[in-house]
């Protein structure tokens, strides 16, 4: 009888152990995915005033957009900044800018497709006639629906630069201002156009020609270059030790303090 008790005893307690684990291990979860969106929102607001108050407060630059690890308390944050205003504004560039991207160019259609929607998300494109997943591919990192369209000359791409007119010297002059001394770009030592106004004159001194000086000012007359963004993304990554927790794409307005994108998984 008593061994009997001991067993039925031992079956029970087992079986509280069980629950009692499962229950702390839901626990765990939920507090996790309870704080992570705290963090995550910690982590905008740190990168706004990080960006607010480094040396190149009038401008936002590739050494700006370099990855950064913060700690906060028993987490880290890898955060993977990206400004949505080096690329091309979906809604607002000319016809003949969307018409030079990768995917696009020779497509009429496909372009009078894109110029004439009202894209809200980006994702859309998938929705017009003839875009494949090819072409998507090749213009989601080139294009945005952020901003007022001006493309940051500080932070852009050379297919970018490409699909706005200018010319493969042009682009690595481009490049090679903003290289700095170590000829590298996103480096501490980056040199940045502070002002529009500076554009041309910098460049001149790097030995532009009169073809290219136009079609910068032809850009900068038309409000398609500047040297700044209001939207920068961040792609936050939660991690606990080498776990990752819990991962957000967070778009946010900057100049605003207001977040106009949050995806989280």
């Amino acid at each position: 009888m008593a061994v009997g008790a001991i067993a039925v005893l031992s079956i029970l307690a087992l079986g509280t152990t069980s629950s009692v684990l499962q229950e702390l291990k839901l626990a765990k979860f939920v507090t996790e995915t309870d704080i992570s969106p705290y963090l995550a929102q910690s982590a905008v607001d740190i990168m706004k005033v990080l960006l607010g108050n480094d040396s190149t407060p009038q401008a936002v630059t590739l050494y700006d957009m370099r990855t950064r690890e913060i700690t906060l308390g028993d987490k880290v944050l890898l955060i993977i900044p990206q400004d949505e205003q080096s690329k091309i504004n979906l809604d607002l560039a000319p016809k003949e800018i969307l018409g030079r991207l990768p995917g696009l160019s020779g497509q009429a259609q496909l372009i009078d497709a894109v110029f004439g929607a009202n894209i809200v998300v980006q994702e859309e494109l998938l929705l017009l006639d003839g875009m494949t997943e090819e072409i998507y591919g090749q213009l989601k990192g080139l294009t945005t629906v952020f901003g007022l369209g001006l493309v940051n000359i500080n932070t852009a791409q050379p297919d970018v630069f490409g699909a706005q007119g200018m010319d493969s010297g042009l682009i690595e002059k481009i490049q090679e201002y903003r290289a700095g001394d170590d000829g590298i770009e996103a480096t501490e030592d980056d040199r940045y156009f502070s002002n529009p106004a500076e554009i041309i004159p910098q460049l001149l001194s790097l030995g532009i020609n009169p073809v290219q000086q136009q079609v910068l000012q032809n850009l900068l007359s038309t409000m398609q270059l500047g040297v700044t963004s209001d939207y920068v993304s961040f792609d936050i990554t939660v991690l606990q030790g080498k776990k990752k927790v819990r991962f957000f794409k967070i778009t946010a307005n900057l100049v605003k303090g207001t977040i106009v994108f949050w995806y989280e998984e």
